[in-house]
């Protein structure tokens, strides 16, 4: 639950800022939040993860840059770069069948699941697709709408969905997981 917290922690503090403040208030808390959630992150995990580290590096450089040149399209970009990576990151995976996937989550779960190469590449591919799909939706709506339209469609609906991405991911896995003994059979007495 707290690591759960602290990846959305980023997300809800530019949210907060924002309606309290302004853009570059917000752009200021979430550079601030993406430092403490990636130490935080390390410090939970006794490791750094990639994403949290690539994550951090593009929301310092767009970040510094919306603040430096006080200019929001810096920001309203960042999101894009950051799913347009992870695009290309996932469908190159997938391509060359070393799925990012399954490396992100045998390092989070320290354990491998007996899941097929097919089926992670996939996963992969579906990720790769959605991910470039919210960095062009990003995009229209950054340059198409008023900013408090982005801001909510950043917040709210991103998350969204890739939460439903993890719905799909978690559905696509689940026939692959390990399963634990039956509670309900009748344990030996000492």
């Amino acid at each position: 639950m707290l690591k759960f917290l602290l990846d959305f922690f980023p997300l809800l503090a530019f949210f907060v800022s924002y309606k309290m403040a302004d853009i570059y208030t917000a752009v200021a808390v979430l550079m601030i939040a993406t430092t403490i959630q990636t130490v935080g992150n390390r410090l939970l995990s006794g490791k750094w993860q990639k994403l949290h580290l690539i994550g951090l590096a593009i929301a310092l450089l767009f970040g510094g840059l919306t603040l430096i040149l006080h200019d929001d399209r810096f920001i309203k970009w960042k999101v894009t770069v950051f799913f347009w990576l992870l695009a290309v990151v996932f469908i190159a995976g997938a391509t060359i069948r070393r799925s990012p996937l399954k490396a992100l989550f045998e390092s989070m779960n320290e354990q491998t699941l007996p899941v097929p190469a097919k089926v992670w590449m996939q996963v992969d591919l579906i990720w790769g697709v959605v991910s470039a799909l919210i960095g062009g939706a990003n995009l229209y709506v950054a340059f198409h709408y008023p900013l408090d339209t982005w801001v909510n469609f950043k917040v709210w609906g991103i998350t969204v969905l890739q939460i439903l991405l993890f719905v799909y991911t978690g559905y696509a896995l689940y026939r692959f997981m390990p399963q634990e003994a039956d509670s309900d059979s009748p344990q030996p007495k000492e």
